[in-house]
């Protein structure tokens, strides 16, 4: 953030997105998190692979992906419903 790279591209991302969910939204969910993390691998792979053929520096970058129960259930489900009142 002190280097001020967050707003340096628009094409950057944060998203987060409180929900409930029941136990086969959390499977897939959990399911479609390992399938974007695998993604991300084979992305990195062929990008290393194209900068070596190019001699590209690359492009410092880092992807970061979360996806857990939370302890506080009722806070969750508080803040789905404030976002769904909006």
């Amino acid at each position: 953030m002190d280097e001020h790279t967050f707003d340096a591209r628009v094409n950057r991302v944060l998203s987060r997105i409180p929900m409930v969910v029941d136990e086969e939204g959390f499977a897939e969910l959990s399911d479609l998190h390992m399938e974007a993390w695998e993604r991300t691998l084979e992305i990195q792979a062929k990008s290393a692979e194209r900068m070596t053929k190019s001699q590209d520096e690359g492009i410092a970058t880092v992807s970061t992906t979360m996806f857990f129960e939370t302890p506080e259930r009722a806070a969750t489900e508080r803040a789905v419903a404030a976002q769904n009142a909006e």
